[in-house]
């Protein structure tokens, strides 16, 4: 799954516009959700498994991966950024839960929503904003051929084998 899908789940789930932040695009207008990846995956411990095909080995490694995402609600005024934050907050950390299950990620941790507004020019834009590591499952597979002829040596004389 792609983060630009998590994000169009929590803009429906908070009934606000969410979007993916630091892109050359517009804003909506004010309050609205940024959320920007600040970690988009972080390996985890891999496991391997050998799957037998009929002539060759499918290797099949997963590990459970996470990454971090930061989510900041924007706006003019500090009851309504803060409301918006709460409910992304929620939406994370408990009424979202089955749409991200469903999407293959769980919730490994969530920060607290801290205060991160900012001034631009000449007033502040009201910022609230907490960060949240999902954790999934990534797979990868690859085939390895099966070995058909072996050449060699054994006690310094040559020899060779066929499967057969």
């Amino acid at each position: 799954m792609r983060v630009s899908e998590i994000i169009d789940m929590l803009s429906a789930g908070v009934d606000s516009p969410a979007i993916l932040t630091n892109q050359a695009a517009p804003r909506p207008p004010y309050p609205y959700i940024g959320v920007t990846e600040t970690s988009p995956f972080q390996p985890g411990p891999r496991s391997i498994k050998n799957v037998p095909e009929p002539t060759d080995i499918k290797q099949v490694a997963s590990q459970q991966a996470t990454m971090t995402l930061s989510v900041t609600a924007y706006g003019s005024d500090f009851a309504a950024t803060m409301e918006l934050a709460q409910k992304a907050h929620d939406w994370f950390s408990f009424t979202g839960y089955q749409a991200l299950k469903e999407a293959g990620y769980v919730v490994a941790s969530i920060g607290d929503i801290d205060n991160r507004d900012t001034l631009l020019v000449d007033d502040y834009e009201r910022r609230r904003g907490f960060d949240v590591v999902l954790r999934f499952v990534h797979t990868q597979e690859r085939t390895v051929e099966e070995v058909k002829k072996v050449k060699g040596k054994m006690n310094n004389l040559p020899f060779e084998a066929e499967k057969g």
